[in-house]
């Protein structure tokens, strides 16, 4: 791990299996409403996923509250045929 100053929160990069934060923290797993990206930083999921794997709109595990989850969207309402 490097960093700029002598606080957790000075990193610039992290340990092989751990991320960096926003704030320059390392981390083991990144928190809800983030995803670990190909350089390992904890990067922020679109605003309609509380859970994702990448950062599209089309890459949701879970939705925020009032969405629904289809085909790894979330979707105001649920498509003709479906109900939540």
């Amino acid at each position: 791990e490097t960093c700029n100053g002598p606080i957790e929160f000075d990193c610039l990069s992290c340990n092989s299996g751990n991320y960096l934060t926003e704030n320059g923290e390392c981390v083991e797993e990144c928190i809800s409403s983030t995803f670990p990206n190909q350089d390992d930083f904890c990067q922020n999921c679109d605003t309609t996923c509380e859970t994702c794997s990448a950062g599209t709109s089309s890459d949701c595990l879970t939705c925020t509250n009032g969405r629904y989850l289809h085909n790894e969207e979330c979707l105001l309402s649920c498509p003709s045929g479906y109900f939540g």
